[in-house]
């Protein structure tokens, strides 16, 4: 016989407890006296174990410590919504927007990578630009992408947009939409 996460909760509840479920969010919050304490222990969703359990000295600070804990769990449930919605919109991406990474210890390497490709709501193809650079000074300077002027070993790869219209270009390079500005270099040589 398989126990599922409600008779495992119900298994710790007390007995006599009120339960008072909130009804714009998952939070649940069991009430209940011990000890001349007021007291309420808390769950969260399908969870087992509970986010919180308190003895207090009266029923107002309990009362104000659970409108606290359902406007809490509303507020993160609400942040995570919008945040799968986010995920879930399509890049909304063109051919030949540019992307940028910037990386480099000791120095900061500018790459650009103009889609060329669109492959679904989710993912673009791209290929590596070569650069306009100007030296501003003792090595250093701003470079810009030379839109449709790939470089010449480079080869188209294809990869996934984030919801921040992020893509992982390597383990070190994640690429961000260029705003269209020069970029700022350094080298140590």
């Amino acid at each position: 016989m398989t126990t599922t996460y409600l008779q495992k909760r119900e298994a710790i509840i007390p007995t006599g407890s009120l339960k008072i479920q909130d009804k714009q969010s998952s939070a649940v919050v069991y009430l209940f006296k011990r000890y001349d304490r007021f007291c309420a222990m808390a769950f969260d969703g399908r969870k087992f174990k509970p986010v919180f359990k308190f003895g207090f000295f009266s029923e107002k600070a309990r009362e104000q410590r659970v409108t606290q804990y359902f406007e809490r769990v509303r507020r993160n449930e609400g942040f995570t919504k919008a945040h799968k919605a986010k995920k879930a919109a399509p890049h909304n991406l063109e051919l030949g927007h540019v992307f940028y990474t910037m990386w480099g210890y000791e120095q900061t390497n500018i790459n650009f990578y103009q889609v060329i490709e669109i492959k679904g709501a989710k993912t673009v193809v791209l290929r590596e630009l070569k650069q306009i650079r100007n030296a501003t000074g003792d090595m250093q300077g701003t470079c810009a992408p030379a839109l449709d002027d790939f470089c010449d070993d480079s080869k188209p790869i294809m990869r996934r947009v984030g919801a921040d219209k992020q893509v992982k270009i390597s383990d070190c390079q994640f690429g961000r939409l260029w705003d269209g500005k020069p970029m700022n270099w350094t080298a140590y040589h």
